[in-house]
């Protein structure tokens, strides 16, 4: 298993253990041997973080549909 999986598969094993929002930082660079890699961390985030990345509704135009298909399906099961 490749390094990264193993830090990514560690990401996950964080969020498991401390419940909530997080953003997966994958940075490039060597380490301290000089061997070029990938380090993955996760940073602890909010709604205000994310809020703060989005520029408008413009991006959200195709997911339209989805949101249609998801209102339809939720009518469906709850009937």
């Amino acid at each position: 298993m490749k390094k990264e999986h193993k830090e990514i598969i560690g990401c996950i094993d964080l969020i498991e253990s401390s419940p909530g929002l997080y953003e997966m930082v994958i940075r490039e660079g060597a380490d301290e041997s000089g061997n070029i890699g990938r380090t993955v961390s996760c940073e602890e985030r909010d709604m205000k973080d994310i809020l703060d990345l989005d520029d408008d509704v413009e991006d959200e135009v195709s997911f339209r549909p989805v949101v249609a298909v998801s209102d339809i399906n939720d009518r469906i099961s709850f009937s």
